[in-house]
């Protein structure tokens, strides 16, 4: 049986960064995907690198809906039924620039635990793997919103109501309840530009109030 493995990358006007994001990972998968959130000027594909581009001009971004277009273009590529039974999805922010081996790293920490989801911790590395089955309130042991992997086979996708901010832990959560969401061993990956269009874009910020207001009411409370 053979196993896929794939990259999602969303992306807006920042095309060295973009360049640097597939050069990291495009060598650990099966193809990266690009969602070209309307940038000036398009996405073109570059290097030897296994790499389509969507162009999605929606603005303001919905980041939810662009994660599910991004899964269903995966599902597009895989040959059925003679292709991978099995297949990991990793979504990436265009500033996060992964290390070597990081996706085998993840995917395999993931899948050792039975786990649905996972990434390398968000601030500091882990010497041992963590493993949560049910939501909590802990911000420090959360998922890292913006470098994770998905086991594509389990079939969910992101909550579209949440359109800037808090997808990542509705992501995180749903991964709990399925089976399990596992902080892996390796390296923090960086995040480059963490916060800069919400810092720069005022209806942005406003976004982020309102999504948490949704995730609230949606999921009964927010853990932080």
């Amino acid at each position: 049986m053979t196993h896929g493995r794939y990259a999602i990358i969303l992306t807006h006007n920042r095309p060295e960064l973009l360049e640097r994001c597939v050069a990291a990972v495009g060598p650990q998968v099966d193809l990266v995907i690009v969602i070209d959130n309307a940038s000036d000027p398009p996405v073109n594909t570059f290097g030897s690198d296994p790499m389509i581009v969507i162009r999605d001009d929606e603005q303001p971004p919905n980041l939810s809906r662009l994660w599910n277009r991004g899964m269903r273009a995966v599902l597009m590529f895989i040959d059925f039924p003679s292709g991978p039974q099995t297949w990991d999805v990793a979504f990436l922010c265009d500033d996060a620039i992964v290390h070597p081996g990081w996706f085998s790293d993840v995917s395999t920490c993931i899948r050792n635990h039975d786990a649905v989801i996972g990434s390398t911790h968000h601030v500091s590395p882990v010497s041992q793997p963590i493993l949560k089955t049910e939501p909590d309130h802990d911000v420090w042991n959360r998922m890292c919103p913006w470098a994770f992997i998905m086991r594509g086979e389990k079939g969910f996708e992101a909550d579209e109501d949440l359109k800037w901010w808090w997808g990542d832990t509705f992501m995180d959560f749903t991964g709990r309840k399925a089976g399990g969401m596992v902080i892996a061993p390796g390296p923090v990956v960086p995040n480059e530009k963490m916060g800069e269009f919400t810092n720069i874009y005022s209806h942005l910020g406003e976004q982020a109030g309102k999504d948490g207001e949704t995730f609230a009411a949606k999921y009964g409370g927010r853990p932080w």
